[in-house]
């Protein structure tokens, strides 16, 4: 407390160090090769009436189609499992289409070895199930279909992405996902970053937002760009004069219908096919607008019949519940200002969720001063961050660039943070029919990786010293908030685990991938003299064991 001397001095006994355990991430990298040969065109393949149940009405997207495109109504054991608008001539989906329901299945295969393709469109008179390409005939003869196959996704740099992505399925419906006319070449980094990461916060913001079931479009814009096969680079093998084009941008738009006009609601997302993508949040109609441009047709196309309701004002909250599970940057609500928001640039239409807010302050007790303020109000944090390097001399040893990035508040009812600040995995914190307490298992944690949520905001109750919030069933627990991401040194925790409790007594957080980590300021105090000619701060809730720490 200030004015105090701190009860633990330097050299003293050092409080417990964390063994949590280094993180074992393995990305997978999926390389693939596509290439094509010209078909004759299609409306159909096979009947497409059974489709209509994946569509918002009844009624399919307009104005995204060509001469060569073909709707796929996709089946697997004999049952319809999701649409598609294939396209022949190019050999990838313009859009799949599917309804994302309320469930979960937990320990089901991330990948399949052997993909399906679609013997439909080779031949009308073939099975409307799609199948492997040895139960099809695909694979063996001099006569190429106008789709891709398994062995043009080798040799080059870029991913199959799925339109309708796995991670929204369980079972029989998860596994008909794995077909060559449902992906597209994306650049790896995105796919299995970004555009994966955006896929699941949807998943899980979805499975809490609209419980009784989504419609859901998503979808590629033409590219003008093929992929270029091993034939290019090696010339030790024969290919197709045709390719696969690489898709420019991938969207998805989401319609939750409901007959209570509050509970209905729309939005969109839009990124480009780079490395460097950026992700924005569109209403459905503006969406609609820039997919025309793009196709530059002068047809007008149209997502969903009426635009599903995409002015109602759920979708601002299910854009902040996707934003707090996303392991990048992201800015606030759209409307959100600040007056020491340094950048004065016009706002886009779109709300950019890698473009963050940044506040810059000339002192830590500045920026705790604001945090605070915030935490207060209960939605939105100002998390504080280390700058970027600027160009120039080194600064002075142990000074840093105070600054803060505005985000939504982690621990709210909907959470998909633990209450102590696990990431959830798998699961959003809820009580799953299974305890009176609310949960979800704990995507880094070591052992038991059950861990309990906050069904309140994380706050020192009146009368008390400690954060703490409720768990669901009435019992106060420990929690920490979203504060920050600089430790006491000054060095910045390592992305997508910031400061927190982590099972510990202490705040901290890791700083690289090989597990090193250090300690951090309590979330009611910050880094400073406090009355004493050097820096320190607290680093528990109890106010009992300090540090010192980077001015």
């Amino acid at each position: 407390m200030p004015g105090e001397a701190p009860k633990y001095r330097p050299g003293g006994s050092a409080a417990p160090s964390p063994s949590p355990p280094a993180t074992a991430l393995k990305m997978l990298w999926l390389l693939g090769c596509l290439c094509l040969a010209a078909g004759p065109a299609l409306a159909k393949v096979g009947s497409f009436g059974e489709c209509r149940r994946f569509f918002y009405g009844g009624l399919e997207p307009k104005g995204l189609g060509s001469a060569s495109a073909a709707a796929i109504c996709q089946q697997r054991g004999g049952q319809p499992r999701f649409a598609t608008l294939y396209d022949r001539e190019r050999s990838v989906p313009r859009w799949s289409a599917y309804v994302l329901r309320a469930q979960s299945c937990p320990g089901q295969a991330q990948r399949r070895s052997q993909w399906f393709v679609e013997p439909q469109l080779a031949s009308a008179s073939m099975s409307p199930d799609m199948a492997t390409e040895s139960e099809s005939g695909l694979c063996c003869g001099a006569e190429r279909p106008g789709q891709a196959l398994s062995e043009h996704y080798e040799d080059t740099a870029f991913s199959r992405g799925q339109l309708n992505p796995g991670d929204h399925h369980c079972d029989a419906a998860r596994t008909a996902t794995f077909t060559l006319t449902n992906a597209v070449p994306l650049e790896p980094c995105f796919a299995h970053g970004r555009w994966r990461l955006l896929q699941r916060a949807l998943r899980d913001q979805l499975r809490l937002s609209c419980p009784a079931g989504a419609y859901v479009v998503t979808g590629a814009t033409p590219g003008t760009v093929a992929i270029p096969s091993a034939a290019d680079k090696e010339g030790d093998r024969e290919r197709q004069l045709g390719r696969v084009v690489v898709p420019r941008h991938v969207w998805t738009a989401v319609c939750c219908d409901s007959t209570k006009p509050e509970e209905k609601f729309s939005l969109a997302f839009l990124a480009e096919n780079t490395a460097a993508s950026r992700v924005q949040a569109f209403p459905v109609k503006t969406l609609a607008e820039r997919l025309a441009a793009i196709h530059a047709t002068s047809e007008s196309v149209e997502i969903f019949a009426d635009d599903c309701n995409s002015q109602s004002p759920k979708v601002q909250a299910v854009i902040a519940g996707v934003q707090n599970a996303l392991d990048f940057s992201m800015s606030p609500a759209a409307g959100w200002k600040e007056a020491e928001d340094a950048g004065n640039a016009e706002e886009e239409e779109g709300l950019e969720l890698d473009a963050a807010t940044t506040l810059s302050f000339s002192s830590l007790r500045a920026w705790h001063q604001r945090f605070t303020k915030l935490h207060r109000q209960g939605a939105v944090a100002c998390v504080l961050q280390r700058a970027d390097a600027a160009p120039g001399p080194e600064p002075p040893a142990g000074s840093w660039a105070k600054e803060c990035v505005l985000q939504q508040q982690k621990h709210l009812p909907s959470s998909l943070t633990a209450a102590e600040g696990w990431s959830c995995d798998r699961l959003p914190c809820d009580t799953h029919g299974e305890a009176s307490y609310r949960w979800c298992y704990a995507a880094e944690r070591r052992g038991e990786s059950r861990v309990p949520c906050c069904s309140s905001r994380c706050a020192v109750p009146d009368g008390e010293r400690q954060l703490s919030c409720d768990r669901g069933d009435g019992e106060r627990i420990s929690c920490s908030p979203l504060y920050s991401a600089v430790t006491v040194k000054g060095q910045s925790c390592r992305d997508g685990f910031p400061c927190g409790l982590y099972g510990k007594s202490y705040f901290w957080c890791y700083t690289d991938e090989q597990g090193s980590w250090d300690y951090c300021c309590a979330p009611q105090h910050f880094c400073g003299g406090h009355g004493y000619g050097y820096s320190w701060c607290y680093v528990d809730n109890r106010q009992s064991s300090w540090k010192k720490c980077a001015p």
